[in-house]
C-alpha cells in the first residue's frame, strides 16, 4: 500500500502506530532479504537510504500488512507489520516495488492525491473508487499490480539464495503457532490467490469504468 501524506501527517511512523525494533536472528536474516531484493530491483546504486518501522497494526486498517509514504524519498520510509516469521517476506518485498518506482521516477504522487505511473495519470475519481472495494481497492491501481506481480517471484528468489538455515529459522518461526508449511509454498498460495484477487477485481473493475466512461490509464 502506499499512503500520500500531507505534510501535517507525514509522522505517520512515529505517531500513529506502535513500533518495534527487529533484534537477533530475525534482524540478520531480514537484513539479508532485504539486501537481496534490492539487488533484483536494481537499487544497490541508490546511496539513499530506507527507514524501515515495524508496528503492531496500521489502525482501522487490518488487512493492510505494510504502507510506503510517497512524500520521503530521503530516505524512503516503510512500515511493516511485526511477523518474526516468512510473513514478513512478502510485504517487504510489496513495499519495496513501491521504493523502486519512487527512486527511479516511475511513481510520482499529485497535489491533488492523484499519482502519475510511468508517464501516466491515474484519474482521482477512479482511485478514490478503487478504495470501496471490499479488499480489492489497491489491486486495480497499476502502481499496485506491479508490486503484487512482483513480490512472489522476489521471495522466491530469496529463497534461492538464502541458506538452508536461515530459511528453516523462518519457517520454525511460522510453524511455532500456525499449521506446518514451508516458505516456498506459502508464497505458491499468495500468487494464487493473488490471480484470483485481480481477476475478480478486473470484473468489477471493468462494469465500473463501462458505468461512468472513465479511463484513468
Amino acid at each position: 500500500a502506499i499512503e500520500n501524506l500531507s505534510p501535517v501527517r507525514s509522522n505517520l511512523f512515529e505517531k500513529k502506530v506502535k513500533s518495534y525494533q527487529p533484534t537477533g536472528e530475525f534482524k540478520r536474516i531480514f537484513g539479508t532479504c532485504f539486501d537481496i531484493i534490492c539487488q533484483e530491483l536494481d537499487l544497490t546504486s541508490d546511496t539513499r537510504t530506507v527507514e524501515m518501522s515495524f508496528v503492531s497494526a496500521f489502525p482501522g486498517e487490518p488487512n493492510v500488512e505494510g504502507k510506503t509514504d510517497t512524500q520521503a524519498t530521503d530516505p524512503f520510509r516503510v512500515a511493516l507489520v511485526r511477523n518474526m516469521s516468512f510473513l514478513t517476506l512478502i510485504p517487504l518485498a510489496h513495499e519495496m516495488v513501491h521504493v523502486r518506482d519512487l527512486a527511479k521516477g516511475f511513481l510520482v504522487p499529485t497535489p491533488d492525491d492523484g499519482m502519475i505511473y510511468r508517464g501516466k495519470q491515474i484519474h482521482k475519481q477512479m482511485a478514490a473508487k478503487s478504495r470501496e472495494m471490499n479488499g480489492l481497492d489497491s489491486i486495480v491501481m497499476p502502481y499496485e499490480r506491479e508490486a503484487y506481480k512482483l513480490q512472489g517471484p522476489l521471495v522466491l528468489t530469496i529463497l534461492e539464495k538464502l541458506p538452508a538455515d536461515d530459511i528453516k529459522w523462518f519457517e520454525d518461526q511460522y510453524n511455532m503457532f500456525l499449521p506446518p508449511t514451508t516458505l516456498k509454498g506459502y508464497v505458491e498460495k499468495d500468487m494464487a490467490a493473488y490471480q484470483h484477487k485481480l481477476d475478480t477485481a478486473n470484473k468489477l473493475f471493468k462494469g465500473y469504468k463501462a458505468q461512468n466512461r472513465v479511463q484513468p490509464y
